[in-house]
């Protein structure tokens, strides 16, 4: 028998601009409407199946703000108003932005939509919006404004809301009421959506997880000088070390995971899968009880652990569940599978469905047959939003065909993390936790780089010392301390 974990990584950076309280991006509403809603409703005809899901906090919150009117979104107001009424700076906006979309998936299978690009221009820059605004009529905008909206909408809206799927069979010449409908059905979504994943996981059909609150890379707030130890000769910028303001990121991911779905989160997908051993008491005493990661991170754990001198780890040992221990502490530790992982999320959609589906089942099964023991387990952790829009039906039938398989196959199991931690508590220990990241296992995405990089770390450091002397000095009140930190935990 083989424990297959699927961990759904949901997220979105914080898009909102503090000064205005306007979201300036609209990919949180979007990706609700069809990768939110779509992963955790397609759920419902499986009952056998067992799904984990990672909610990041930044997400979380923009969907709940949206929702009670507390910020706007700058392309949802613009798709609202009236075409008629369109400004010259509207029409730059819409002309530039409410195309973006999969064109082959999204788009053109939707011919008034493609008629509409092209009719723009398949490549256009800001300074052609006075020429080409000039060659779209009012009802033109209207069909954009609408099209967009609605190309988004995922085949679970659809199920739920059958008005989409004849809006676009009508296809063009829509009506102001009309656009207003899709752009209510995206408000209704949005209420809906995180609902869904509370009451799946009350019913002990998923698994939610949460990762620290503003999606830092959390081993560089602790300390950035943890880099050296993956990055070893590279130029990094003054030393930046808040342990502290790395715990806050913990303990306010999990509270307001708590508020929203009912109940503390076990489990933690750190920002980019970056971990440090000394993370481990911090993900404690926030009250974790496991992590996720990479698996290049266990293997080069064990390359340095004492227990592990003079071995070399068999490739086999990454199909269990695992656990990390530092000073004390100790929490259980998920590696994920990379290949099978990433074929997923980027070569699943050039396939079939039935395809891609035999690809997985066979490696899996064949998985199943070498790691035989007990506990045996593979976790396949990947972006749960953004592959479906490159499949041609947003990846239905990938995930019917996937799920459906795995709803009464002989030998493999889907399981929620804390229930297969719960039925196989032994576990293999590192003592020597990589410090590093899913992507290379170092850091140098985000610190080295020696024109921007380290320049940005400086100036943060520069603005969190000032903040912590403000505060020492009794210059600010209980508000103002409380926004400054804001500002500085989003940065």
């Amino acid at each position: 028998m083989l424990n297959v974990i699927f961990l759904w990584h949901m997220h979105q950076p914080y898009y909102v601009n503090p000064l205005t309280k306007t979201a300036e991006m609209p990919w949180v509403r979007l990706h609700a409407v069809k990768g939110y809603l779509d992963m955790i409703s397609v759920l419902e005809d499986f009952p056998n199946v067992r799904v984990n899901f990672n909610m990041t906090p930044v997400l979380v919150k923009q969907i709940l703000e949206f929702n009670e009117g507390s910020v706007k979104d700058l392309w949802f107001e613009a798709s609202l108003k009236p075409a008629a009424d369109l400004s010259a700076q509207d029409k730059n906006l819409i002309l530039e932005n409410f195309f973006k979309i999969n064109w082959d998936n999204m788009l053109k299978p939707h011919l008034r939509f493609a008629e509409l690009l092209y009719k723009r221009g398949q490549s256009f820059s800001p300074g052609q919006s006075s020429s080409v605004a000039d060659r779209f009529n009012e009802q033109d905008f209207r069909d954009v404004q609408t099209w967009f909206n609605l190309g988004w909408c995922g085949y679970r809206a659809e199920h739920y809301f059958p008005r989409l799927r004849e809006l676009k069979i009508k296809g063009s010449g829509f009506s102001e009421s009309e656009k207003l409908e899709v752009l209510d059905i995206h408000r209704q979504i949005l209420r809906l959506v995180l609902k869904k994943y509370g009451e799946m996981e009350q019913a002990g059909r998923v698994e939610l997880t949460t990762t620290p609150f503003y999606h830092p890379i959390l081993p560089l707030v602790y300390d950035s000088e943890l880099a050296r130890r993956c990055m070893p000769g590279r130029k990094l910028p003054r030393p930046f070390s808040y342990p502290e303001d790395a715990l806050s990121h913990l303990v306010r991911a999990a509270d307001q995971h708590e508020q929203v779905f009912g109940r503390r989160p076990r489990g933690l997908w750190p920002s980019e899968g970056s971990v440090a051993p000394e993370l481990i008491p911090l993900m404690r005493k926030a009250g974790f009880e496991y992590f996720c990661t990479d698996e290049a991170n266990l293997f080069n754990s064990l390359n340095h652990d004492p227990a592990w001198a003079g071995k070399t780890a068999d490739h086999l040992e990454l199909f269990q569940g695992w656990s990390a221990q530092y000073e004390g502490a100790k929490i259980n530790a998920v590696f994920r599978e990379r290949p099978l992982s990433d074929f997923i999320g980027f070569v699943a959609s050039k396939n079939s469905p039935q395809q891609a589906a035999d690809h997985l089942i066979f490696n899996l099964e064949h998985i199943a047959t070498v790691a035989h023991e007990p506990n045996a387990m593979i976790a396949l952790i990947l972006d749960g939003e953004n592959a479906w829009e490159h499949f041609a039906d947003g990846g239905e039938g990938f995930l019917r065909n996937l799920y459906g398989r795995l709803s009464d196959h002989p030998v493999l199991r889907t399981k929620c993390i804390s229930d297969y931690f719960a039925e196989f508590p032994q576990t293999k220990t590192t003592t020597t936790l990589h410090t590093g990241s899913w992507i290379n296992s170092d850091f140098d995405i985000w610190i080295g780089d020696e024109a921007e990089e380290n320049v940005a770390w400086d100036m943060l450091g520069q603005t969190r010392k000032f903040l912590e002397e403000q505060v020492r000095g009794g210059r600010l009140s209980d508000e103002a301390k409380n926004r400054a930190f804001e500002e500085i935990y989003a940065a």
